[in-house]
């Protein structure tokens, strides 16, 4: 099923991964206070190595004994053995500094989670569409046409049973007319041809 760009926003936007990236900025602040302590608790151990060594080189009543004891290593002057002891405690120190492998990477990944976040709110409050949405997104246009006629077209038959009938009489009327006609001029023909024969046959005696 395909993912949509709502449905990460969704999550990204929730409660739940709200609560792990706190939990994420709560433990990594944890860690860089520990770190802290951690790096402090050095440079304290370093104070008092020097304030102990310092009480048993700087004391004069000590000297005598040293020498008497042939102890020579405890009658070199105080800053001498201070650079040293200090050296070895800023080198501890540093190479087991925890602070050094955390280095920037929780503020890196918390700023862009953060941002992610808001980018994702974003989305959402983009896909609402409310009045204000619409207002920023549409434009009302108001459309004016002017007035137009129209032309209704009905269709009715043309050629209905009466003026069939009506053809039909009139073609039969046209034809009896023609037969009547007809026949009068038949009889007409005869009459006169009888008529011309009786007339010309006393001549012709």
């Amino acid at each position: 099923n395909n993912i949509t760009r709502l449905q990460v926003a969704d999550v990204f936007a929730s409660e739940q991964l709200q609560k792990n990236i706190n939990e994420i900025r709560e433990f990594a602040n944890e860690v860089r206070s520990g770190g802290l302590k951690i790096y402090d608790g050095w440079t304290a151990l370093n104070q008092s190595s020097n304030s102990i060594w310092s009480m048993i080189l700087e004391d004069e009543n000590l000297h005598d004994y040293y020498k008497y004891q042939n102890v020579t290593e405890l009658l070199v002057p105080f800053s001498q053995i201070s650079e040293l002891v200090s050296r070895n405690y800023l080198r501890y120190r540093d190479s087991n500094n925890f602070l050094n492998v955390l280095g920037n990477h929780d503020n890196f990944l918390l700023r862009h989670l953060d941002k992610m976040v808001a980018e994702m709110k974003d989305v959402i409050d983009d896909s609402v569409l409310d009045t204000e949405f619409l207002k920023n997104n549409f434009l009302q246009l108001d459309v004016f046409h002017n007035e137009k006629g129209y032309e209704q077209v009905t269709q009715q038959a043309t050629y209905n049973v009466f003026a069939l009938f009506c053809d039909i009489g009139g073609t039969m009327a046209l034809f009896l007319g023609a037969s009547v006609l007809t026949l009068c001029e038949l009889l007409d023909l005869g009459l006169h041809h009888a008529i011309y024969k009786l007339t010309h046959s006393d001549g012709i005696q």
